[in-house]
């Protein structure tokens, strides 16, 4: 890095922006597990104001259940210059967002922080999900219909069958192995 780069990199200007740009949260934590820096959107998402980030403690952002959680993952970060972990952000009207937060730890001036962002992991959630509800629906569609369905990898071989295949080709549920071999010899018994 060239110095006039590293100088424009050091500036304060420079760095308040950089935090501004950041889409998630921002924050520097001290020892003592004061907030020291944080970003806008600290405020903005939580709902404190800038005075009252001043007072309060990190783990004031989670729900009693997270807290140890999240205790332990501070003590980490500081003690392995790094951790994260997936938490609901506790807002000030009490609401909650699901985050995932990551975190180092640095010594500046011989005094340690950890510095650390969080992003908004709703949408991955929605996504979990729906896909797990879709999941459920679909063996339960299968059992009902009494139908099931498979994949065969073709260049490793491995083959994929619903819960459904064992009893429908004769076999209690995970009975038989799951192998092209068997799927071929109980669809085509005279292939075997």
């Amino acid at each position: 890095m060239t110095k006039q780069l590293n100088d424009f990199i050091l500036d304060e200007q420079f760095l308040e922006a950089m935090m501004e740009a950041i889409p998630g949260v921002f924050y520097v934590v001290n020892e003592e597990l004061q907030f020291v820096i944080w970003n806008k959107n600290l405020e903005t998402i939580t709902g404190y104001s800038s005075n009252e980030m001043k007072y309060i403690h990190p783990l004031d952002f989670f729900l009693d259940n997270d807290k140890n959680l999240l205790a332990n993952k501070i003590a980490e970060c500081f003690q392995t210059g790094n951790a994260n972990v997936e938490a609901n952000l506790l807002l000030k009207n009490n609401s909650t967002i699901p985050y995932y937060f990551n975190a180092v730890s640095k010594i500046i001036d011989s005094k340690h922080y950890l510095v650390g962002l969080g992003i908004d992991i709703s949408e991955k959630i929605d996504s979990e999900n729906k896909i797990r509800l879709n999941d459920i629906r679909n063996r339960i569609s299968q059992r009902h219909a009494k139908i099931g369905t498979w994949d065969w990898n073709i260049q490793t071989n491995e083959l994929y069958w619903s819960e459904q295949i064992g009893p429908l080709i004769g076999y209690e549920n995970k009975e038989i192995e799951t192998t092209y071999d068997n799927f071929i010899a109980a669809v085509h018994p005279e292939r075997s």
